[in-house]
């Protein structure tokens, strides 16, 4: 389990499924290639585990923090499974 963030979703979802596609690991997260060439670019999923409500006034610094935050919460609740 790779627990990240991204400020552009749409991007992230559009590499992995061009490298599902392609079967290319040079467009997913280098810590996923040994999974994905071993079992294959069809075993990655991506999970949308939370969502960071848009604020017009939250700074770019402010939102990569929040950001982090969510991560570290998230693998809190998922301290149980193994996490790259």
């Amino acid at each position: 389990m790779l627990i990240s963030s991204t400020t552009d979703l749409a991007s992230l979802r559009n590499r992995l499924e061009f490298g599902q596609t392609t079967n290319s690991t040079g467009v997913i997260d280098r810590r996923l290639v040994n999974d994905a060439r071993a079992h294959g670019m069809d075993s990655l999923t991506l999970e949308v585990l939370d969502v960071l409500d848009a604020e017009a006034d939250r700074s770019e610094p402010q939102t990569a923090a929040d950001l982090r935050a969510l991560e570290d919460l998230w693998r809190e609740k998922t301290a149980d499974q193994p996490h790259y």
